[in-house]
């Protein structure tokens, strides 16, 4: 897996509007990763998107992974 940091695209940006546009669950998921970020006090969000995760033997994650990191506290209490 390459650590390289790339800047998502303007047709990808795009590609993701009309996604949150059409598709209801795909914007709460959006909208609840946002609500968390904000509810942990943080300053930065970030998503990633990882094409070619490495085989983990995880059905969830034999495809394209979405992941989502934020700078805010999280306790033992958000743990539960």
């Amino acid at each position: 897996m390459s650590s390289k940091v790339r800047r998502i695209e303007s047709d990808e940006v795009a590609n993701i509007q009309d996604l949150l546009a059409e598709d209801y669950l795909a914007s709460l998921v959006f909208k609840e990763l946002i609500q968390n970020a904000e509810d942990a006090g943080a300053k930065q969000l970030h998503f990633g998107w990882i094409a070619d995760w490495p085989s983990t033997g995880h059905p969830l994650l034999n495809q394209p992974v979405l992941i989502a990191l934020n700078d805010g506290n999280f306790s033992k209490k958000d743990e539960k």
